[in-house]
């Protein structure tokens, strides 16, 4: 398990430079992933982007689906109204076609006479007393309007009807051999199923007798398309699978009349996006999802992925943000403190050291820093001297007081050992004659440093400086070489409680 996560953690950063690939988002949610710059950030946007973006797209699908079908079935109600009231008139089959055409014909022709100006006013109140009579009844106003919602498919149905006739006569012909006999009746067979799947007629009959729960008779099914009994003979099989197997054609056909054959084709495209939406609602499933795309990405890539791997170990020891491996002039470096605030640029603390032991003197001096990044800051600081008994008792003189200021930088080179230069300006108090004066001594030093994490917010320092001074008996510090111990705080002091985000 470790495996899997530790490829997708050091992989999916080369994916965000690769030019081939590319997460499935929309535009929006794009521009807003590219303007993140912290992988794990990244990581948990595209997630969250993902899942947003896959649930509007199966909801869009959905609302696009349902349109469509509602359409297909409002389309159908009025197919079949239509069919149901010309039925009842005792107009059935290629005889609705007829009708229908008839009434286009004579609304065309009254159309035609009212705008013709050659025509008497009394042609003319003929015309459109007509076409007011066929207006009046709702079923002949669409009929005349639109022709039969079913003409195509009574077209199709007649013309496949000649050749089953053709191969009809073939199949009764006792003359004939019996290998032409048994195509012929494979023929027939397969255009009658054709033809039936071409007549509306078709549509809803098997659903009709199951509804009610009357098992169908060839009878019965003669009543609805007139000749059909005649095929008992021909099929091996009961009028229920006949006429499911023609229900089914019937109602593709209506679907490809009604402009709608996509309805179906996108069915398969609807389950996929919802059985994808369903598991994606798993943080489990979209995680693996997630390894997956970057695995199957890379998986037959090993000379690239070699190469990308190298180029990003390289970039990475630099490097800790940069959206454009070939162009690094906005990438931001690993020392770099872009984005921190200023209290995270600070540094607080303070040193010690013991001046001289005879007399016993110590000076104390706090500081404060300003980091230009995680390596290199510069600070300033004020230094206070202790003396515990008489300097002029002793050999050396130490002077009892040092009240100095300080200008230091400090540099980070390895495994938390720095370097270390300052200048120090320190005021002495001399007295000349019957009056005390101040005398004003430069002191430059330079050394190396120990920092020792003491606790997750403090380092402890050990500092070894030399004074570059060349003065002897140098009142301030006698001994050149000194060691100072002191504290001083770290990156995590003023670092602001960081809040990762969880979407799950």
């Amino acid at each position: 398990m470790k495996l899997p996560i530790t490829i997708l953690i050091l992989l999916f950063p080369i994916g965000l430079f690769s030019q081939s690939f590319k997460a499935n988002l929309s535009p929006k949610h794009e521009q807003k992933l590219s303007s993140i710059k912290s992988g794990h950030k990244r990581m948990l946007s595209y997630y969250r982007f993902y899942k947003k973006d896959s649930a509007g797209h199966v909801k869009k699908k959905t609302k696009q689906a349902k349109r469509e079908w509602d359409s297909l079935r409002r389309a159908e109600a009025s197919a079949n109204k239509i069919t149901k009231e010309l039925t009842a008139r005792g107009i059935v089959g290629d005889s609705q076609v007829t009708f229908a055409n008839s009434l286009q014909n004579q609304l065309q022709l009254y159309s035609k006479l009212l705008k013709d100006s050659s025509q008497t006013d009394s042609a003319k109140q003929i015309a459109k007393q007509k076409i007011k009579e066929i207006s009046k009844d709702k079923v002949n106003s669409q009929l005349a309007k639109n022709g039969h919602p079913y003409q195509a498919q009574f077209k199709d149905a007649e013309g496949i009807k000649k050749e089953l006739q053709k191969w009809w006569v073939i199949m009764k012909d006792t003359t004939a051999s019996d290998s032409s006999r048994k195509v012929a009746k494979g023929k027939v067979k397969e255009l009658a199923l054709a033809q039936a799947s071409k007549n509306p007629q078709f549509s809803g009959i098997f659903g009709h007798f199951k509804q009610f729960g009357k098992k169908p008779s060839w009878k019965d099914l003669n009543d609805h398309v007139p000749g059909m009994d005649s095929l008992q003979g021909i099929f091996d099989s009961t009028p229920e699978e006949f006429m499911d197997k023609a229900a089914s054609a019937s109602e593709a056909a209506l679907t490809q009349a009604g402009g709608l054959g996509i309805v179906p084709k996108q069915g398969g495209e609807f389950d996929k996006l919802r059985d994808q939406y369903n598991g994606l609602s798993n943080p489990d499933s979209l995680k693996n999802l997630a390894k997956k795309q970057v695995v199957d990405h890379f998986a037959q890539q090993g000379d690239q992925l070699k190469a990308a791997q190298q180029k990003m170990n390289s970039l990475l020891s630099k490097y800790k943000e940069f959206t454009d491996s070939n162009d690094l002039s906005t990438a931001v470096k690993r020392t770099s403190l872009k984005g921190k605030t200023f209290k995270e640029h600070l540094v607080l603390g303070g040193n010690f050291n013991v001046v001289s032991t005879a007399p016993f003197s110590i000076d104390f001096a706090p500081l404060v820093g300003y980091k230009f990044n995680t390596k290199f800051y510069v600070g300033v600081g004020i230094n206070y001297r202790f003396t515990f008994s008489d300097s002029l008792r002793y050999k050396t003189y130490v002077s009892p007081s040092n009240t100095s200021g300080r200008l230091f930088a400090s540099y980070d080179l390895i495994k938390n050992f720095f370097a270390y230069t300052e200048v120090e300006a320190a005021g002495l108090k001399v007295k000349v004659k019957e009056s005390i004066s101040q005398e004003w001594r430069v002191n430059y030093f330079i050394g190396l440093g120990k920092k020792l994490l003491m606790h997750p917010k403090l380092f402890m320092t050990i500092t070894a400086i030399y004074n570059l001074n060349g003065e002897n008996n140098n009142p301030t510090y006698p001994q050149k070489f000194q060691i100072r111990l002191g504290f001083q705080t770290s990156d995590l002091a003023f670092r602001k409680k960081k809040v990762y985000y969880n979407p799950y």
